[in-house]
Order: C-alpha cells, then sequence, then structure tokens
C-alpha cells in the first residue's frame, strides 16, 4: 500500500501512471528515491494526499513497465533502451531549441540559453554512457558482483545527480515544459519532446540507481 511515507522510489516502481504524476510535479525519485513522498512534498509545498490521489485516479490502460530483473540482461536491456537512443533525442532538441531562440527572441517567455543547456547536458550524457559501456557494465555482463563494483557505482550515482540537476535546470528555463499562450508548432513540439526526454532519462537513472546498482553492488 502506498502512503505518505513510501519512498518515492517504491512510487515509481508502482506503474507508469505513478511515475508520470511524480514527474508533473516535480518529484524526483531517480536521484532522491529514497525520500519519503511527505518529505518531498513538504520541500515543494505539495499536498501528499493529493498525489496519492492523482496516482489513484490516473489511467492505467499504458502497459507496464517491466525490465529484465537479472542484472546482466538489465544492463543489456538499459543500453538498448535507454542509451542508443539519448543522444539522437538530444541532437533533435538542441536544434530545436536553437530555432525556438532564433526566431521568438524578442519573447518574453523565450527560453534563452535552454540550446546551451541541452548542448552541455549532451556532452556530460555522453561521456558518463561511455564510462558505463567500457567498463561497469562488461563487468556486470562477465558476473561480477559485490564490493569490487561499488566505487564504480558511487562515481555512476554522483554523476547521476548532475543529470537530475540538469533536467531541473530545463524544467526552469521553460516553465515546466509550458509553452506560452500562441506558441508555434515549433515551440510546443519542443517541449512536448523536452517532456518526454526528461521521463526516458528519469527512468534510466532509477533503473540504475534503484535496481540494477544495489543488485551488483550489495551483493556478496
Amino acid at each position: 500500500m502506498l502512503t505518505p511515507t513510501s519512498p518515492l522510489a517504491r512510487l515509481a516502481a508502482s506503474s507508469p501512471a505513478a511515475r508520470k504524476v511524480l514527474l508533473r510535479h516535480g518529484l524526483d525519485f531517480c536521484c532522491h528515491g529514497q525520500i519519503s513522498l511527505a518529505d518531498a512534498c513538504a520541500a515543494r509545498a505539495l499536498d501528499p494526499a493529493q498525489i496519492l490521489r492523482e496516482i489513484a485516479r490516473a489511467p492505467t490502460d499504458a502497459p507496464e513497465f517491466d525490465p529484465p530483473s537479472d542484472p546482466k540482461a538489465l544492463a543489456g536491456f538499459i543500453v538498448e533502451r535507454f542509451h542508443r537512443h539519448h543522444l539522437p533525442d538530444l541532437d533533435n532538441l538542441v536544434a530545436a531549441a536553437r530555432k525556438v531562440e532564433r526566431v521568438h527572441a524578442a519573447h518574453p517567455r523565450c527560453p534563452v540559453g535552454l540550446a546551451e543547456a541541452l548542448a552541455t547536458l549532451r556532452t556530460t550524457l555522453a561521456e558518463h554512457m561511455a564510462k558505463e559501456e567500457k567498463v561497469l557494465f562488461p563487468a556486470v555482463k562477465q558476473g561480477m558482483r559485490g564490493p569490487a563494483l561499488r566505487p564504480p557505482v558511487e562515481a555512476m550515482m554522483r554523476e547521476h545527480d548532475g543529470h537530475g540537476d540538469a533536467l531541473a535546470t530545463l524544467r526552469s528555463r521553460t516553465d515546466g515544459f509550458s509553452p506560452p499562450p500562441g506558441a508555434c508548432p515549433t515551440w510546443r513540439g519542443l517541449y512536448q519532446d523536452l517532456a518526454r526526454f526528461e521521463e526516458d532519462l528519469t527512468t534510466h537513472v532509477f533503473l540504475e540507481n534503484h535496481r540494477l546498482f544495489p543488485a551488483i553492488a550489495c551483493s556478496a
């Protein structure tokens, strides 16, 4: 049963609908998944009971996100489902953001600096995923487990915190991905794609922080 004392990660693991509700309210279940719903809501002046009601009322027809539980298979799933798509997605987002910033520079809600923030995230994310694919994931696929993997896991988790900060910056520059009234199709599409990218990257980090890493770094 989900309650205000439930950790954000537990809520996120309950359903795709729950993850969408948490994201809509800016509740970080990937890098800060150990925080309770009540504490996270207190920091943002939100009502945890209302969040739980929204989760309960959310449509449940979306397919369940059911990645493999075996660490080897999960590492491969993460690469194919997320690593292969993040950089092309970011390339498209950078191009769209540059266009919006150029065409709508005089608009008071123009997301100035958005393209630069996205380009910086692309660079750091590319470096991060390369480390995982060259060092950590091959070790996982070879069956390594336990304390020997804790240093690289802890390093990846610190970098995940940076990804969370970057997503918060994107939300801040875009009014929570809410285009202004009368925004052109490119502007509206940019924010829709940003929201989808946020969901993908947050789910990616959630799977690593709360499923893969505990399975490989805490095993004897």
